[in-house]
Parts: C-alpha cells; structure tokens; sequence
C-alpha cells in the first residue's frame, strides 16, 4: 500500500473534497490506544466526511456519529499499490491514539463523480 503525508495547511482543502467524492462509502473505523489496544468503534457505516477545526478533526459517519479527534499530529492517505485507489486514512493523534478509516471497497478518486470537483 502506498502512503501520503497530508501537511496540516491541505487539510481543510483536502478533506473538503476528499469528503465529497466518497461521500456515502462504507467505512469501518479503527481506534488504537494504548491502554486498550484497537477496537472497530464502527463497522459499515456510511462516511458522511471530515472536517477540520485547528489541529482537530471531526469523523462524520453513519447517521448521527460525530467522532472527535484531539491534538491530531499526522494524517496519511493510504491508497492500494494497484491503480492507486484510496483505501484508508490514517490519523494520529499527539497521545498515541490512531484512528483509521478504512473502505469497504476502496475507489480511485479520478473514477468517482467530477461534479463535486
């Protein structure tokens, strides 16, 4: 799997598009701590996006879940080594914590709808 670095000044760019064009996709999302090791906190749901306050980000998904994401230091875009399709994103936070987000069926971006570029 490949990796992106997305820099703390993209991600409101980033994630408003990124948010657009797999807005609907099933996700299940992941969340590592040290004190309790990972646990599948959703598991296929659909994604609703991310958004961004500061050094923050709010995960939308399913109906009515806004998970919040403190102190966040580094956000990955994973994408599958065959034809780049995103697959994850992979966010962690200053305290240890990780949160992925993983697709159901991961999709190439230049594949989706072009009316929400």
């Amino acid at each position: 799997m490949q990796s992106r670095d997305i820099p703390i000044d993209q991600w409101p760019s980033f994630f408003n598009r990124f948010s657009r064009l797999h807005e609907r996709a099933l996700v299940t999302v992941n969340v590592s701590a040290p004190e309790v090791g990972d646990i599948d906190a959703v598991r296929d749901q659909s994604f609703n996006g991310i958004s961004t306050e500061g050094d923050e980000l709010i995960l939308h998904v399913g109906p009515h879940l806004d998970h919040r994401i403190l102190h966040v230091d580094s956000v990955h875009l994973k994408q599958t080594d065959e034809g780049g399709a995103d697959a994850e994103i992979d966010i962690d936070a200053m305290d240890g914590i990780r949160t992925i987000v993983r697709f159901r069926s991961p999709m190439r971006a230049d594949l989706l709808d072009s009316a929400v570029e």
